[in-house]
């Protein structure tokens, strides 16, 4: 995975404004992780980063668009990022042994934090869990797989599944 180290030694007190294009920091996690999701216009960052007592405070937004699959008809559509976010990373470690949390290391200079790790985790929240090509997609025909957006398939249309053949001689009584 992608990473871009940012020195807490660089960052003043009063907070460091960032502004990332790099679009790297994408392209080998999302090979790496195979979620189905592509490119279609450049992601941008604007963050803003604020040191703490114990730990820094970033602040920041993700805009772009990318193409995902509809969860009902499988077709790529596009879907537009537009994701503000505030996460605090902490230098406690959760054991005794651990002096830094995970996306610090010690450097020459201080201490680093890893932001591509931190954008990234921001991007897949920012994803849509059931993303919809329209809310009326009528998805794909559990038979032959054809999308039923683009018109009716040959499948007999009232087929019920053979594990519920049972029911069909099933009388319910009236009161």
């Amino acid at each position: 995975m992608a990473q871009m180290w940012f020195s807490m030694a660089d960052c003043p007190t009063q907070g460091r404004r960032l502004f990332i294009s790099d679009q790297n920091i994408w392209a080998d996690p999302l090979g790496e992780f195979d979620l189905g999701v592509a490119i279609a216009q450049p992601l941008q960052v604007e963050l803003f980063i604020l040191p703490q007592n114990d730990g820094l405070l970033l602040q920041g937004s993700i805009t772009g668009q990318v193409f995902v699959a509809c969860d009902r008809c499988a077709e790529s559509m596009p879907y537009e990022l537009d994701v503000r976010f505030d996460v605090f990373e902490s230098l406690q470690g959760k054991g005794e042994q651990e002096e830094y949390a995970e996306r610090f290391r010690q450097a020459r200079q201080g201490l680093e934090l890893d932001l591509a790790a931190v954008l990234w985790e921001q991007f897949v929240l920012a994803l849509p869990i059931k993303p919809l090509c329209t809310e009326t997609c009528q998805g794909i025909c559990p038979q032959c797989g054809a999308n039923l957006n683009h018109g009716q398939c040959e499948c007999p249309q009232h087929s019920l599944d053979p594990r519920l053949a049972i029911l069909r001689n099933l009388e319910v009584g009236r009161r």
